[in-house]
């Protein structure tokens, strides 16, 4: 819980507490106690924010007021026994509303490491020279939303928004999960340290180029601990709502485009696994050219001298680390990749069974893979020439490698996709190896991190560098 939201928590304990002790009965008591209240709750409110989770605590708040004002205006007479009653069970309410903010927190970030700050430009492009498969024109040309995060010499005018609008964002992840659409509002009320409006460190470029792609039904936004962590340690770091993949695209005309389940199908709609591959196929060729494309239209945006189009990497989760896979495999400008938690169906059979000579880090949950994928994944790693990095790492699951970790502390206990282990302890793990990933083959920073050596005793790790 946040620290507003404690205070207001231990002052909802107080004023009932002195309402039901009829020693405490006093006009100026209640007068000061009533005001103090409203007027914290007010500040709470400006510069905290309310979220769903609260209002159970916030109804009781009032009815603690109203109580008193009750005592005020109708001169009750105090009937000990009675508020003895009514004392215990409005603390047991208490107890039962503060479950609420405590198993669905408003999540924090970890504070990136990095050197600079970090900026943001988000941007809606258009791609004329392809046409768009999975809407509902197929001669209308491919839009997509782009952030670009880049290190910027300080903080600008305002934070960017976790969700981008956010009551758009938050009521298509509650609908993707069956939830009602307030589920995720809270959201709303992230705080990170990306800037909009802060100006571009020119001094210190030209910075390396980075891709993220999301997951199926993900945000361009589901890996902030680990874009604005690695933005920090100067990188441009560019992620994509894939349209008609991601949750929801929203454009600024205000249209919201949801992601088509069409577009990824099931194995068992299939009686031919070829054809199964080569239908997934077009979903993640389509991802790999939004990213040729981004990479035309920085070299178009911006000079040599802030943006390193020789070093240019990929990282991804899911059906993304699938894309991540395809892109770089595809794109001779594409040096360097990392996959999280790799959802390879999709991915060419020429790619899977090929000579795989960029560098790639698998990064794994403890067990995600299904037979058709992990057979897959198998014979990638056994067509692999280049250098080859792999980590497990315990107490984990598939969402354990994004920001929907932090979504509650007891996401195992609920049912959730998240595993055993701390969201923050799992984050600076795969910060950590990112960093040092990229740092190693884009920068030609040398790393122990990488050797064969672990320090993280959650963390089983091998790599093959075979340059």
């Amino acid at each position: 819980m946040r620290i507003f939201e404690i205070v207001v928590v231990l002052m909802t304990c107080f004023i009932w507490c002195v309402a039901l002790v009829p020693r405490f009965r006093s006009r100026d008591v209640y007068i000061a106690l009533g005001a103090g209240l409203a007027a914290y709750g007010i500040g709470h409110l400006w510069f905290e924010g309310w979220r769903w989770q609260m209002v159970p605590l916030y109804g009781l708040a009032a009815a603690g007021i109203l109580f008193l004002l009750g005592d005020l205006t109708l001169n009750r007479t105090p009937v000990t026994w009675r508020r003895l009653v009514g004392g215990a069970i409005v603390l047991l309410l208490i107890g039962v509303a503060l479950l609420l903010p405590i198993v669905f927190p408003v999540p924090r970030l970890l504070a990136a490491t990095g050197s600079h700050h970090v900026g943001v430009d988000v941007e809606h492009w258009i791609d004329d020279s392809r046409t768009e498969i999975y809407g509902a024109d197929d001669s209308a040309p491919r839009e997509i939303m782009v952030q670009i995060l880049y290190p910027a010499q300080r903080r600008g005018s305002a934070r960017l928004n976790y969700l981008n609008p956010p009551d758009v964002v938050a009521e298509a992840l509650g609908s993707s999960l069956g939830l009602p659409a307030f589920a995720f509002s809270h959201l709303n009320l992230v705080k990170q340290d990306v800037w909009l409006d802060a100006e571009l460190n020119e001094r210190d470029g030209p910075y390396p180029v980075l891709f993220f792609s999301h997951g199926w039904t993900g945000t361009r936004n589901q890996n902030m601990f680990q874009l604005t962590e690695l933005a920090s340690h100067g990188y441009i770091v560019v992620s994509v709502d894939h349209t008609y993949g991601a949750v929801v695209t929203p454009f600024p005309d205000g249209r919201a485009v949801a992601y088509n389940p069409d577009a990824l199908p099931g194995l068992e709609d299939f009686d031919d696994e070829d054809e199964y591959v080569e239908t997934l196929n077009l979903l993640v060729s389509q991802w790999s050219d939004d990213f040729s494309f981004i990479l035309d239209e920085l070299e178009t945006r911006y000079s040599a001298d802030v943006i390193d189009l020789e070093n240019v990497g990929i990282l991804g989760h899911s059906t993304g680390a699938g894309a991540a896979v395809q892109h770089c495999n595809t794109e001779v400008r594409c040096k360097v990749g990392l996959a999280m938690d790799p959802f390879l169906n999709p991915v060419a059979n020429d790619i899977i069974d090929g000579n795989v000579e960029k560098p790639f880090f698998y990064m794994h949950s403890e067990a995600w893979m299904r037979p058709f994928n992990k057979a897959r994944y198998e014979r990638l790693v056994d067509s692999t020439t280049g250098d080859f990095y792999e980590l497990y790492m315990d107490g984990t699951k598939h969402l354990n490698w994004s920001d929907f970790s932090l979504m509650s502390p007891f996401g195992s206990q609920l049912g959730l996709d998240i595993g055993t282990i701390d969201a923050h302890r799992s984050m600076e793990i795969i910060n950590a190896y990112s960093v040092d990933f990229f740092d190693f083959y884009l920068k030609g920073e040398s790393s122990e991190l990488l050797t064969n050596n672990t320090p993280y005793a959650e963390v089983t790790y091998r790599t093959d560098n075979l340059r």
